[in-house]
This record gives C-alpha cells, structure tokens and sequence, in this order.
C-alpha cells in the first residue's frame, strides 16, 4: 500500500508544481517558459498513467490472492494442473522428509537415554 501512495504523490508532484507555477504567473509559462511548460505537462500526464500502470504489479507483488486470480488469466488450464500436482507431490516428500527426521531423532535420543542407563 506504501508504493501505491508513493507513486500516486510522486506522479501528481509535478501536476501541483505547473498547477502552482499557472496560477502565479500564467503569462511568464505562455510567452518566457513556454517549452518547459509544455514538457512539464506531458511529463505529469506521463507520470500519472505510469502511476496507474504500476498498481496491478504492485498489488499482485503484495497480494497473494489478486496474484493467484491475474496470473490465472493468463496460464493454461493443463499448466495449472500440472503446477498443482508438483507442489501437492512436493507437500508429500516434505511430510515424509520430517517424519524421517522426526525418527531420526527419536532413536538417537532413545539410544542416549539407553546408554545413560
């Protein structure tokens, strides 16, 4: 949400600043400063739209859900599939990877415990 609202200021900074400048001095943009003038205001109208352009990366980078929905627009059905396979297989040999751990470390402490005795 940060980046949102850095972005939307960052963007509309240069519109306060020739908002600013015209309601000062209107006449010294049109006759001295023209070009500048002209730059300044497509550079903020650029600096909106790319504002705006950077919300859904931004949203989809903090937001798990919105990720899952955008990025399902645009992978295949059988890639979903095959993704949700791997990482339900991966689950598996995780589970059986700890339990093996677990027992492991079950014997040794009982083998401790044995030799104390």
């Amino acid at each position: 949400m940060v980046l949102v609202c850095f972005t939307y200021v960052l963007s509309n900074a240069f519109n306060v600043f020739i908002t600013s400048w015209e309601f000062i001095d209107f006449e010294s943009l049109l006759h001295d400063h023209f070009s500048l003038y002209m730059t300044c205001t497509d550079l903020a109208s650029m600096l909106a739209v790319l504002a705006c352009m950077l919300r859904l990366p931004i949203y989809m980078a903090n937001n798990r859900e919105i990720r899952g929905i955008v990025m399902g627009c645009f992978v295949s059905e059988e890639s979903r599939k095959k993704e949700s396979s791997l990482s339900s297989r991966n689950r598996i040999i995780n589970r059986q990877s700890k339990d093996l751990i677990l027992k492991q470390i079950q014997s040794r402490q009982f083998q401790s415990q044995s030799s104390t005795l």
